[in-house]
């Protein structure tokens, strides 16, 4: 679970969150120093907030002064954070050996440079001013294991829960009020295969990185929706800036009477989808224009002596921190063989489930897919020949999926389309070995 101390002030306000987090730090300080004390809070309390040691020690305690300073440390942060410690300093009720700053917030680089300079004018004191605790220092404490108890007594699950609530609900409104994607789409077809042609154009604030594209059949996605990278033209993910534009192709199922919504999705997991008149027009469109069904079947050619072997390599170039996927696909048939629209996918046994909300239909994860790029300008094979597909090191990240535990061997696949109508599957042994060998190389890749 992610801690943050900024965090305190939207779960507890701020009057509570300065109380929470005195009361944090003394306890994380406590674990960390057990001989330490507290001081209750009394006029004249000498400017401490905790100790470690014995008032009467002719050596000096080691004092912990908490600031809850959750902003910048202005001037007048800087005149208490000085008042604190001439008290320390002046005292002739105790002697002070050393004496610690304990801040909700990292300092910044001219902060820093104010705080060692003031250190440097107090060497005379004969108190050791020591390296702040600051926002990373007790935020890595709070997520030891020892400190378990104090980071869930102030961090408590349900608390970050409704905390990731507000803060969704907030990005929503930013979103809503400063970006603007205008999504519209036409029907292609392709014999009697339907295809979306899928315009956007960026009209809002700031640029938009869109992932992937959304297409869905009944009211809300009810009946099925669908949710890929792969495209027959254009390339995703794309980032649009201001006022860009950018023009996909992709494969529709035929189905179009249940058709409900297509658009894209973008990195923040937010689906903008055409409107509802531009869908109307666009079944419309794609029913009007559908091929009548031929009374005489049309004869599909043969697929007999066709034969085409794959090969899984993990290769790492020169300055990449994991290794890429690469196949390697021969025509070893005795006439020429177009290969495209290649793609890995994998199934999740059992199926992954997602939330469920109130009003909203139930949704299972079956499994993913990731296309992948051709490194040659033609995909027309002679018998002989063969083509190299690559996983692009931006889209391999999807692989850390199958290293997740629910993705069997056998669920591993590697599908394309050869010619005009034949769809193969590779389900090779070695595909899945060596997609696991690159998956877990991205993987660590990340740890790091």
């Amino acid at each position: 679970m992610a801690i943050k101390l900024a965090n305190l002030q939207t779960l507890w306000g701020m009057a509570g969150a300065r109380e929470k987090f005195e009361d944090m730090v003394s306890q994380l300080i406590h674990v960390e120093k057990p001989n330490s004390q507290r001081i209750r809070i009394v006029k004249g309390d000498g400017g401490l907030d905790s100790f470690e040691g014995e008032l009467s020690d002719s050596d000096g305690i080691e004092v912990f002064q908490v600031k809850y300073f959750p902003g910048k440390i202005d001037d007048a942060q800087k005149g208490q954070i000085r008042n604190s410690f001439a008290t320390v300093r002046d005292s002739n009720k105790v002697k002070a050996k050393s004496w610690t700053l304990c801040l909700p917030v990292d300092m910044s680089i001219e902060e820093t440079e104010w705080f060692e300079g003031w250190k440097a004018k107090q060497a005379d004191t004969a108190i050791e001013i020591r390296q702040p605790w600051g926002a990373l220092h007790i935020e890595t404490l709070l997520l030891q294991e020892r400190n378990r108890t104090i980071r869930e007594a102030f961090f408590r699950e349900e608390n970050t829960i409704l905390l990731r609530e507000q803060v969704d609900i907030l990005n929503e409104l930013k979103h809503q009020g400063s970006r603007n994607l205008k999504v519209c789409v036409n029907p292609v077809w392709n014999r009697r295969k339907l295809q979306a042609q899928i315009q956007l154009f960026n009209n809002g604030k700031g640029a938009i990185y869109i992932t992937s594209w959304w297409i869905q059949w009944g009211p809300d996605g009810r009946r099925g929706a669908h949710q890929s990278c792969d495209t027959i033209r254009g390339t995703l993910p794309v980032r649009l800036e201001e006022h860009e534009a950018a023009d996909l192709l992709i494969h529709v199922n035929s189905n179009v009477e249940d058709l409900s919504g297509i658009g894209v999705c973008d990195g923040d997991q937010h689906l903008w989808l055409a409107t509802d008149e531009n869908i109307a027009i666009f079944k419309h469109d794609a029913i009007s224009y559908r091929l009548p069904e031929a009374d005489v079947p049309v004869e599909e050619p043969s697929a007999e002596g066709l034969k085409i072997d794959v090969k899984a390599h993990a290769i790492r170039p020169i300055g990449l921190d994991h290794e890429l996927l690469e196949f390697v696909i021969k025509n070893e048939s005795d006439r020429q063989v177009s290969v495209h629209n290649v793609r890995l996918g994998w199934t999740y046994t059992p199926p992954r489930q997602k939330p469920k909300f109130p009003g909203k239909p139930s949704v299972s994860e079956a499994g993913g897919n990731v296309g992948l790029l051709q490194q040659s300008t033609t995909n027309q094979l002679a018998p002989g020949e063969q083509v190299v597909f690559v996983l692009e090191k931006e889209m391999s990240m999807f692989l850390v999926e199958v290293a997740r535990g629910d993705v069997l061997d056998e669920d591993i696949v590697l599908e394309f389309v050869t010619d005009r109508t034949w769809s193969w599957k590779a389900t090779m042994d070695e595909i899945p070995s060596v997609v696991r060998v690159v998956a877990n190389s991205v993987l660590e890749s990340m740890r790091l």
